[in-house]
């Protein structure tokens, strides 16, 4: 339900880019901490996802109506977008406080491919809900008036990564680098966990990752997931232009030019995961210094990105170039004009600029897996609690 606008970096080809705060219909679930009480009850504010399991399970997901089985608690939405309404709502008994995402019928689809994408993204994450890495999801249910359908799913009181970070970063509170690897080192384990569960999520950044009551970040929005083991959900040409801008891999803004060139694609020679990976690098550079090496993959058209330009051309070839570059990224005096980014690259924690390097490879096939990263000995020396970023803002 996210769109390819919802975060929008400077455009400016500065090598250094600041992380902003931004809002989209799929990343608004940050918004649920504006309001935080079920009003019937008048309780305290508390994080539902604690108490979702207690709802009884869903057998036929679908057959659930808004406003009997689930009711909002305002008329106001938390969010409405383009594509998507979201509203702070609760059980038909009033004990549990859920959210209500109804995913808006789009002009291109028919009742059939609506339904489809819907049950697609409450598939995927249900087939990922082992993972305390993913966002839980209840169930579907549908409008008493209308074909729209909404995903139901927990209420977190802390909201998305992203807004809580640049909360952060306003109180001026500083977050330890031990505690921003643990930040991203979650974020791998879910990637990881889509990954070898065969799921592409397509729109990986820090809004889409909310925190709960005990600190645990959570994968959210599923809307542009896709099951790569079923080939008629990515055969779709007109469903790979998808994610966030800053956040694609190059070869993904060259396959949306080519679709709307009219040329013939290959889908089956694109590397799902490998844009997720590509992203993951550059989710780190927000978690770990709140800023960007570019705001674009774009090398191609007037608008393109120099840094990005000036960064694929000078991308190491092999792996002993590749050594050589990070043994001079950890030269203090080491800076090179002509490759503007890696003046980021230097300021990363030590033991992560290869690794970041390597999920930034502008090849997709020659970039690391999830699992590399999760092994690594930058990662599995990693000891603090996400949990701790609960305490860093006074209750």
């Amino acid at each position: 339900m996210s769109t390819s606008s919802t975060f929008k970096p400077a455009s400016s080809t500065n090598a250094s880019e600041p992380m902003k705060s931004s809002r989209s219909a799929a990343s608004s679930v940050s918004t649920y901490n504006k309001t935080s009480t079920l009003s019937r009850s008048g309780s305290s504010s508390f994080d539902c996802s604690d108490c979702f399991s207690a709802l009884e399970p869903v057998t036929e997901p679908g057959k659930s109506v808004i406003g009997e089985d689930y009711v909002t608690l305002a008329s106001k939405p938390i969010f409405d977008g383009a594509n998507g309404i979201i509203f702070k709502a609760s059980d038909a008994k009033g004990t549990v406080v859920v959210v209500i995402k109804t995913v808006k019928f789009q002009k291109s689809q028919t009742p059939e491919t609506y339904r489809a994408s819907v049950f697609r993204e409450f598939d995927n994450l249900k087939k990922c809900a082992a993972s305390k890495q993913v966002v839980d999801v209840l169930d579907v249910a549908r409008s008493r008036d209308s074909e729209e359908l909404s995903l139901i799913i927990p209420y977190y009181v802390h909201g998305d990564l992203l807004d809580y970070l640049c909360k952060l970063r306003a109180k001026k509170v500083e977050i330890s680098s031990n505690l921003r690897d643990a930040i991203f080192k979650q974020m791998v384990k879910a990637v990881d966990f889509l990954h070898r569960h065969d799921i592409a999520h397509r729109d990986v950044k820090p809004e889409n990752f909310l925190l709960d009551s005990k600190g645990v970040l959570k994968l959210n929005d599923f809307g542009y997931s896709i099951d790569l083991t079923k080939t008629e959900e990515h055969a779709n040409l007109s469903g790979l232009s998808c994610g966030t801008t800053s956040f694609k891999a190059p070869e993904l803004i060259q396959i949306e030019r080519d679709v709307n060139e009219g040329k013939e694609i290959d889908v089956s020679k694109i590397n799902f995961k490998a844009l997720d990976i590509w992203a993951l690098g550059v989710v780190y550079f927000h978690v770990f210094l709140m800023s960007v090496p570019w705001s674009t993959a774009n090398t191609s058209t007037d608008d393109r990105n120099k840094a990005m330009e000036k960064y694929i051309q000078r991308y190491p070839e092999g792996e002993k170039h590749l050594d050589a570059l990070v043994d001079k990224l950890n030269d203090r005096n080491f800076s090179d004009p002509s490759n503007p980014a890696l003046a980021l690259f230097k300021k990363l924690h030590y033991d992560a600029r290869g690794l970041i390097l390597h999920a930034l490879n502008p090849k997709p096939d020659k970039r690391c897996s999830s699992g590399t990263l999760l092994e690594s000995q930058w990662l599995t020396q990693v000891f603090a609690q996400t949990k701790d970023l609960l305490d860093l803002i006074p209750k």
